[in-house]
């Protein structure tokens, strides 16, 4: 039995191979070569700890433990006289997976002035709860003292989970990186400056700014700043903030078929309570440029393809400024595909004003193509016609009410 520097109380001490040592108050750690559990009888719980080594000197205490898994952690947490904001945050989540290599270091004195502990963690996952995310899948090397620690990011198929920003988990197959944070009086400050993601839709890096204070009535504060590169156009859907409505969202999921966003970047700054930020409170924004993109604005209406755009989403709104793309052997151009506002009291209006220069023929022919009669009925049908010109027309499309669609258009031969 080697000493501890303050009493550990524990019913039962049990060696890996079931010896067991009856203690009503335990000094110390028993330990036989497979390693250590705690068990305590009244909480029926027991905590898996693998080989222990400590080190006690007048100057510290040190504590070497093989293997913790967090799920007894926890249990053994929970059921402490505890309150605050992280134990209930314990409760609620329940966090799961495995510390291994974990090393304790105490100053020694009358009250351990700080602490500092170096673990690998493997597995980590934990629920969302209120406003801070669940994680899945989580991995890396952690170093942390009571006011200050880092976490080195190394995580293989991590899953992410912001329910107050996105409908569904995001999947991610890489992501590194360091995380900071600091205690300070009034919150916790978790900082990174190198972040980096990616899966099959697309690689993200960026940096990273919470502000979590410790006054739960207040919201925390994030700034996100993250560059995209070699993305997937038609899971776009996958990444549209909680405030997009469902018609709405159901529509774009159909219009954007494919495209490859070549570059991009992502900001979010404000409070995360007061997302969307409808009166300005903060920004969220997301500019993409795509290249190649197929986009149905209408069912069986002949879609623009070859589309290059750039994009624009913010938390109540959208625009995609056409550079160039083709429709019917037309080539398109100077258009704006835009929502003004994804709440709007009526429904979302999808607003597309543009020009198409091409033959004359090939207009007609994809007027002909549409298949509502409502908007090429006035069109004789057989018409021919010789020359090249401009296209202009606008269509606004309710989303919710797609058969109520206006059209209006110019052909001028040039």
């Amino acid at each position: 039995v080697r000493p501890l520097p303050c009493p550990l109380h524990a019913p039962r001490v049990r060696g890996d191979d079931h010896h067991v040592f009856e203690v009503l108050r335990l000094d110390g750690v028993a330990q036989d070569r497979h390693g250590l559990q705690i068990v305590d009888r009244d909480m029926e719980e027991t905590l898996h700890l693998g080989r222990v080594q400590v080190e006690r000197s007048p100057e510290r205490f040190k504590l070497k433990v093989e293997r913790i898994e967090i799920d007894d952690l926890v249990r053994f947490a929970v059921s402490l006289p505890q309150d605050d904001r992280f134990f209930t945050w314990l409760r609620a989540t329940r966090p799961e997976g495995q510390v291994s290599n974990l090393t304790l270091e105490v100053k020694s004195g009358p009250v351990p002035a700080d602490f500092r502990v170096t673990a690998d963690l493997s597995n980590i996952a934990f629920a969302a709860h209120e406003l801070i995310p669940g994680l899945a899948g989580l991995a890396g090397r952690v170093s942390m003292s009571r006011h200050e620690g880092e976490f080195r990011l190394a995580s293989a198929n991590l899953r992410t989970d912001l329910p107050h920003v996105f409908r569904t988990p995001v999947d991610v197959a890489r992501a590194s990186g360091s995380i900071r944070w600091r205690l300070t009086p009034e919150s916790w400050k978790i900082v990174s400056d190198d972040l980096a993601a990616e899966n099959e839709d697309g690689r993200v890096r960026g940096d990273l700014d919470l502000d979590i204070p410790r006054d739960p009535a207040r919201s925390p504060v994030m700034k996100l700043r993250a560059d995209i590169r070699d993305g997937q156009g038609a899971h776009a859907a996958r990444y549209m903030p909680n405030v997009t409505p469902e018609g709405l969202r159901s529509y774009l999921t159909r219009a954007i078929v494919a495209g490859r966003v070549t570059q991009g970047s992502v900001l979010f700054d404000g409070a995360l309570r007061d997302f969307p930020f409808r009166h300005g409170e903060g920004r969220f924004e997301v500019r993409t440029r795509v290249a190649g993109a197929v986009f149905e604005y209408l069912p069986r209406w002949e879609p623009l393809r070859d589309v290059n755009a750039d994009l624009y989403f913010t938390g109540t709104g959208m625009r995609i400024a056409l550079i160039d793309g083709r429709m019917h052997g037309m080539t398109a151009g100077r258009a704006v595909i835009a929502i003004e506002d994804f709440l709007a009291p009526g429904g979302a209006v999808v607003t597309v004003n543009g020009r198409i220069a091409g033959a004359a023929n090939n207009l007609i022919d994809g007027i002909e193509a549409i298949p509502d009669r409502r908007y090429n009925a006035w069109l004789p049908r057989g018409v021919r016609a010789d020359g090249n010109g401009v296209f202009t027309l606008a269509l606004n499309i309710p989303v919710k009410r797609p058969t109520e669609t206006t059209f209006d258009g110019h052909y001028r031969f040039l």
